[in-house]
């Protein structure tokens, strides 16, 4: 079950109207501000668009800016506001830890200032925190004190919002009785709001905790079986009238109703309400990728024209350089002739003239070659980024195909479970499309997904084993969707003609440059399949040799992926093993 937890992030002190100015104009406000208080406000501002943009390390790095400049001018009726949105975007990118120092450290000037909003405000978040870190006790703790000074202050919206939050506590810990009470008594809380405000983050505020509240009630009436009352409140999500309404909510509550449906029996509405899910969830997938699209676009323009200005800058330099030179030269003709005119008096001083013109030259040249050599960077990575953006067509592509094979099949079970792995995986796959690196830990769960994709298509279901040793998967980074084609390869070239067990073992081993990654598979071997894989080679490993090469290519090192057919005493065939050495950095 889906649980949204509110974040009382408000971005205080916000002195723009971030819906109608623009980046470029907040820029202009801080490079001609006319004091460092300008300046802070102008810092926080920027990190508020950044933030609404989400691109939350520049929001978190403004921010912080921001906030150096308020210690220095010791400014504390404003720091504490910073702190709060300072451990606010932290949290929201899960840096949890720092995220709880920031704000402890709000909610001391909060205590000292007597400010009552934003103590509240600063406990709530805090109670958020440690409920993701499941830390139950203690986000139960701060939701109380929270709860205690919004009903002194009379702040029924902000009440609202923790009395859900500590529900969805209960709900986490399987206590349905108390989590019901709880959303019931944030629900009468909120319901007399709605309507009533004209301001834009009231009416944010008030729409959307009441759109999660009638959600959660939902999903819990449903899973303690009481399902008409469930569906009540799930109708209410999904005919909910409002413009910050949220898609991903309604797509989860279409779900949930076709489930109760189908388990009264009632398969027609079943197979109705599940339609319209997958409609809005493929609105969602074409929306994310239609932004994602967008922002590859406008993010290739940016370096396109970054890199036509800094060609225009070296050529300006050089021109400017010559000029310079041909001066230079005039001048040392004219040195000359009153060198020859003064003999050797003069003689030295031509000399060490000339001397130094000829360093001046040797200096031009070098900050040309590092010019060139910062082109060439550029140009290297927007190669990788266009390699690794062509491998999720081809990744979406054959998992449509699975898709396909059980609808044709009439397998409503197995398309239920595929299509919500495949649309996890799906997430995964555009949040690491714009990412450089990610963690080991999130590159193994989407491969893990992957093989329970592809299980789904065998009767003879595949045995997966990750050894990873004494690395440490959450902090170290490799670059993304490199093993998922080597899996793939595995499965369709190894084990897809193989029947009875069917194994396939992945192994890391870190070293000080790379990571070694070792995928064997006890499958028939390439051999076999050698005229079928001439004429069918699996273009996502083409891509990935592509995408090796051009990184490796920067160190003048040949790293490409690696074959070794693994045979038995009588030397037959008994799988394959594939190696890649997958970068730290590049």
């Amino acid at each position: 079950m889906i649980r949204f937890f509110l974040f009382l992030f408000l971005l205080i002190s916000c002195s723009y109207s971030q819906a109608d100015e623009t980046l470029d104009s907040l820029h202009h406000g801080l490079s001609t501000a006319k004091n460092k208080e300008e300046q802070a406000t102008f810092l926080n501002d920027i990190g508020t668009v950044m933030y609404r943009k989400g691109d939350f390390d520049k929001a978190v790095f403004y921010v912080i800016q921001s906030a150096k400049i308020l210690e220095e001018l010791k400014d504390s009726s404003r720091l504490y506001k910073r702190y709060f949105n300072i451990g606010a975007i932290l949290s929201t990118i899960g840096q949890y830890r720092k995220g709880i120092y920031y704000l402890e450290m709000s909610k001391e000037i909060s205590l000292v200032r007597q400010d009552t909003f934003m103590l509240g405000q600063t406990l709530g978040n805090l109670g958020t925190i440690y409920n993701f870190m499941d830390m139950n006790d203690s986000a139960m703790y701060y939701y109380q004190r929270a709860a205690q000074l919004h009903e002194l202050r009379n702040d029924s919206i902000s009440l609202a919002g923790v009395v859900m939050n500590m529900g969805n506590i209960y709900d986490k810990e399987k206590d349905h009785i108390n989590s019901l009470k709880y959303f019931q008594r944030s629900l009468n809380l909120i319901e007399p709001h709605m309507g009533r405000y004209e301001v834009l983050h009231k009416r944010i505020a008030v729409e959307s905790t009441c759109e999660n509240i009638y959600d959660n009630i939902g999903h819990t009436y449903v899973t303690v079986g009481e399902l008409e009352k469930g569906m009540y409140y799930l109708e209410k999500v999904v005919n909910f009238d409002s413009e910050f309404a949220s898609l991903e909510r309604k797509q989860n509550a279409f779900y949930a109703i076709a489930r109760a449906h189908e388990k009264k029996g009632d398969y027609e509405k079943a197979l109705e309400n599940y339609i319209k899910h997958t409609e809005l969830k493929d609105t969602l997938l074409n929306r994310n990728n239609l932004r994602l699209i967008n922002e590859i676009t406008i993010e290739f323009e940016a370096e396109k024209k970054e890199k036509e200005n800094l060609a225009l800058k070296v050529k300006n330099e050089l021109a400017e350089k010559n000029n310079v030179l041909k001066d230079e030269k005039i001048s040392l003709a004219k040195s000359l002739i009153i060198v020859i005119s003064l003999f050797a008096v003069f003689l030295l001083g031509v000399l060490f003239y000339v001397i130094s013109k000829n360093r001046l030259i040797r200096k031009l040249y070098m900050e040309m070659e590092e010019k060139n050599a910062q082109l060439n960077l550029a140009n290297k990575k927007i190669e990788l980024r266009a390699l690794l953006n062509q491998i999720n067509p081809h990744f979406i592509f054959n998992a449509l195909n699975s898709i396909q094979q059980f609808i044709l099949k009439n397998d409503t079970k197995s398309s239920f479970d595929y299509f919500s792995k495949f649309g996890s995986l799906i997430r995964s796959l555009l949040e690491h499309s714009q990412q450089n690196f990610v963690p080991l830990n999130e590159e193994i769960e989407v491969i893990e997904n992957y093989a329970a994709l592809e299980n789904l298509r065998f009767e003879d279901k595949i045995e997966i084993e990750v050894d990873i040793g004494s690395i440490d998967a959450y902090s170290t980074m490799i670059p993304p969707m490199f093993i998922q084609p080597l899996l793939e390869n595995a499965i369709i070239h190894g084990l897809s003609e193989k029947s009875g067990i069917k194994k396939i073992s992945l192994v890391f081993k870190e070293f000080e440059d790379y990571i070694l990654c070792t995928v064997i598979d006890n499958g028939v071997g390439r051999k076999p399949l050698a005229v079928k894989k001439k004429k069918n080679r699996n273009s996502g490993l083409v891509i990935t040799e592509k995408r090796l090469q051009s990184i490796w290519q920067r160190t003048g090192d040949e790293y490409n992926v690696r074959f070794e057919d693994l045979v038995d005493e009588q030397l037959q065939p008994t799988g394959t093993k594939v190696q890649i050495n997958l970068p730290k950095s590049f």
